[in-house]
């Protein structure tokens, strides 16, 4: 979390669903669908985000060097470790 509240990417796993999607290093999540973030803990986003593969979920971020949020649309899959 930084320290207004948002949760802040550290960085994003290759190959997952949100890497794919545009999804960076240092983005600070604002948004889950219509929901704002501000303040949830990393456990309480990840229950939002989680949901059935091939369906989506928007997720709205503040990127360093961009005035406006950014809106991007996440395609959700299951996620496979890599040991």
């Amino acid at each position: 979390m930084d320290k207004n509240g948002f949760l802040k990417v550290i960085s994003p796993i290759e190959g997952a669903p949100a890497f794919k999607a545009g999804i960076k290093a240092g983005d600070r999540i604002i948004k889950l669908n219509d929901t704002d973030v501000k303040g949830i803990t990393v456990n309480d986003a990840i229950k939002i985000m989680r949901g059935e593969p091939n369906t989506s979920i928007t997720v709205s971020v503040l990127r360093e060097g961009e005035a406006k949020p950014i809106i991007i649309t996440v395609a959700r899959a299951i996620i496979r470790p890599k040991y």
